[in-house]
């Protein structure tokens, strides 16, 4: 039965050992995806492959080297907003310019009235 285990990521070595810990103590038996994935990627001078657990480069088997050493990674450092003043002057902009013309449409509509009304008094 396909299963999916949700948990907290650990902040810390302690708490990653524990759950470890938590998960080795489920009583599941868990898929092995090296021994049920094939799969192949053909390029235009190579090939790719995954069978069996095995890497595979042209039909040649190769080892792959995993790199997880964590504390030697460096944190993201946040980039600027390029545009974050340009949207707030253009808001700007564009608030000023349908004040003017919402001024402008309640002149017209003072002025048409005061027109329509001057019809009716002759």
């Amino acid at each position: 039965m396909p299963t999916a285990l949700t948990f907290k990521m650990p902040d810390s070595k302690v708490k990653l050992k524990n759950l470890k810990e938590q998960i080795q103590a489920l009583n599941f038996e868990w898929q092995a995806p090296d021994e049920a994935i094939n799969s192949k990627i053909d390029f235009a001078s190579s090939s790719l492959a995954f069978q069996n657990g095995q890497y595979l480069v042209n039909g040649k088997e190769t080892e792959v080297q995993v790199n997880s050493n964590m504390e030697n990674t460096d944190k993201p450092t946040p980039t600027p907003a390029l545009f974050k003043g340009f949207f707030r002057v253009e808001g700007q902009i564009i608030t000023v310019f349908f004040a003017i013309i919402f001024t402008v449409l309640i002149i017209f509509i003072a002025f048409g009235r005061k027109i329509y009304k001057n019809m009716f008094k002759r």
